[in-house]
């Protein structure tokens, strides 16, 4: 999708009128007192308050810098707002650049027999904790933080890096009842602002002070808490925030301009030590194994070299794009970041004569990369793109062990890439391949006695639904097709799944330890919650143990697009026998339910096939993108399907 306008961002204009918030004064008894917010009954914590005031400093002439201060006041009204009395401060350093934090205060108020006690961070409790080679993160914990408590936090951040200024959040997880945005921007200075957000902005549209800066104020006020939401690619494509790009500086001796484009970004990478030259250097370690590859049709090829890196690295769950300690010593180790081990896969299919090149991108968690501001520091992320004779193209990611060959880590997952190829590179849409299939068998029959449901099920599990399941039972023992449990105690503790009175005996697991193929799980089955008696008559559920547990698109309106991780390909058959004496007097009526353009599909058809009632459930998404406009159909499609699981089939006695 080339052209898809996320938010339109609203600008009002007037003058910041609530500037003047000092560290250390004392809250308001009200404030004190207050223990749930006003407005948003459910709040864990609300923020008082969040300024930030940025500016740059000049005084060294060889080593521009960038200031943010910070001040935080945060009131807490539970034990699950006291996570917002510990704080992380990233600090990127990249040789002798480094960025540091000054001037860490803090200050804890809460009220005891009615009078305020303050308590202030002791500089003690403030660490350091070195997270990679490039990153160290400052880390401490407020004190003495309880419900009722009022948290004050102020520090600066110092950064070298002026050409990117992280970007500000004026909507968090709880509620804003202020935040405040002051940029200093002198006037040699030219900055582009990029926006998200549908929450109103007050913008006072700069004013010059003595020194010749431009000072901007960005205010909003009552902002609500903003609603996780596991339909979005990330947050923070969505919350209302702000973040500036440096697009040059007018210096004494000319321009130095700091915007970029993504040809020249492509060509920065390629000839970078830690990403396009490693390409081009032997990895000793897999000389065998691509001597081996080179013997093998291409298809075979390709799909043994990247088991090969995805069964040799563990991922250290560090994001990038470079091999930080070069592809020789990830390679020794067994272990790197992103880059390294998608670095070393597409190294080795060129060595081992397969047309491979990077395809950069940000992990999914940093939202989607944006074609119009180019900028090396967003991308994070690298994946083997594999080109086809026809046109098309393989994706892949050898960072998780149980992800399957054509198939993308959902962290990896993001709408946009910059493609680096030795003649063209260019930005580049991502078509998601993920998929997520369930075929599942069930047989049951009912016994009147005890009320239950009995049977089987054999379940297949395909794509993403098989690599969900080995990473939940990843801790199971290797399992061959014939293998039995010796020990019974240890058949029941491992291969016995309970959800309330339901039971699932797991009978056998087929091809759990072969990540290429799907799994397939045999199981017998008690099923208990779906039956009811009353009267004469049965009582089942219509949609068994399966359907949906609940409905996620119940708001009115929606904002912001649904993204899904893959496509939902969901088919079930029960084969219900009705036990002697009994007959189907009802049971919910067959609906197909479409959406425009086969986006989605769901089917819910039964047969009476002489004393047995076979139900087929479907449930397809076959668009991973639905637009806002598209909402109401899509919530209705929902509806539906999520309705019927409140039906029943039921049994009447016929003696």
């Amino acid at each position: 999708m080339k052209n898809i306008i996320l938010f339109s961002w609203l600008l009002t204009f007037s003058l910041y009128a609530n500037g003047q918030k000092k560290f250390g004064e004392m809250p308001s008894m009200e404030m004190l007192e207050q223990m749930v917010h006003p407005q948003d009954t459910s709040a864990d914590a609300a923020y008082i308050f969040k300024d930030v005031k940025v500016q740059y400093d000049f005084s060294n002439p060889t080593k521009a810098e960038l200031e943010l201060l910070y001040h935080y006041r945060i009131k807490v009204y539970s034990e699950a707002g006291e996570d917002y009395a510990d704080f992380e401060i990233p600090m990127y350093r990249d040789g002798s650049d480094r960025e540091s934090v000054f001037k860490i205060k803090g200050i804890t108020t809460n009220l005891v027999n009615g009078t305020p006690v303050r308590t202030e961070l002791n500089k003690k409790n403030i660490y350091e904790e070195e997270t990679s080679e490039n990153w160290k993160t400052v880390k401490f914990a407020m004190p003495d933080v309880r419900s009722g408590s009022i948290i004050d936090v102020t520090y600066k951040f110092v950064t070298p890096y002026i050409y990117s200024i992280d970007k500000w959040y004026f909507q968090d997880f709880i509620p804003v009842e202020s935040s405040h945005y002051q940029i200093h921007v002198p006037d040699m200075i030219a900055l582009t602002p990029i926006a998200t957000g549908t929450i109103p902005i007050n913008n006072d549209n700069g004013n010059a002070n003595r020194y010749g800066n431009k000072i901007y104020n960005l205010t909003a006020e009552n902002v609500p808490a903003f609603e996780p939401d596991e339909y979005i690619l990330d947050d923070s494509d969505y919350r209302s925030g702000i973040k500036y790009e440096l697009l040059h500086i007018d210096w004494s001796g000319g321009r130095k301009t700091y915007s970029s484009d993504w040809p020249k970004i492509a060509k920065t990478l390629k000839d970078h030590s830690s990403f396009g030259r490693t390409l081009k250097k032997k990895i000793d370690v897999f000389k065998p194994d691509v001597e081996k590859a080179k013997s093998m049709p291409l298809d075979d090829r390709k799909l043994y070299l990247f088991e090969l890196v995805r069964d040799h690295f563990t991922w250290n769950e560090r994001y990038g794009k470079y091999a930080e300690d070069g592809l020789k010593v990830a390679a020794l180790n067994k272990s790197g970041n992103i880059g390294e081990i998608n670095l070393t896969l597409i190294n080795l299919l060129r060595a081992a004569e397969v047309e491979a090149y990077p395809l950069v991108t940000k992990n999914r968690y940093q939202g989607i990369l944006n074609g119009y501001y180019p900028s090396i520091t967003e991308l994070d992320y690298v994946l083997a793109y594999l080109p086809n004779p026809d046109g098309s193209y393989i994706l892949l990611d050898a960072s998780s062990k149980f992800n399957q060959y054509g198939q993308l880590p959902t962290r990896a997952i993001n709408l946009n890439g910059l493609l680096i190829q030795d003649q063209l590179s260019q930005f580049v849409e991502i078509q998601n391949p993920n998929i997520y299939k369930v075929e599942s068998l069930s047989d049951y029959s009912v016994t009147e006695e005890d009320l239950m449901l009995t049977g089987s099920r054999q379940v297949k599990l395909s794509n993403k639904a098989s690599e969900y399941y080995r990473e939940d039972h990843k801790e199971d023992s290797s399992s061959d097709e014939d293998e039995e449990e010796e020990d019974e105690d240890e058949d029941d503790e491992e291969s016995e799944e309970e959800e309330i009175n339901n039971i699932y005996e797991i009978l056998e697991v087929r091809n759990l330890d072969d990540i290429e193929k799907p799994v397939t799980v045999k199981y017998q089955e008690t099923l208990i919650d779906c039956v009811k008696k009353i009267g004469d008559k049965i009582f089942i559920d219509a949609c068994f143990d399966f359907g949906m547990d609940e409905n996620p698109f119940t708001q009115a309106k929606r904002d912001y697009p649904i993204f899904y991780p893959y496509k939902q390909k969901i088919r079930r058959t029960t084969k219900l026998n009705i036990p002697e004496g009994y007959k189907v007097e009802s049971h919910p009526e067959d609906a197909v339910i479409g959406l425009p353009n086969e986006d989605g599909r769901f089917m819910y058809q039964t047969n009476v096939v002489n004393n047995s009632l076979v139900i087929t459930y479907t449930f397809d998404i076959n668009n991973l993108i639905h637009l806002p406009e598209n909402y109401p159909g899509f919530k209705k499609f929902y509806e539906m399907a999520f309705d019927l699981t409140k039906e029943k089939i039921v049994l009447k006695k016929t003696e």
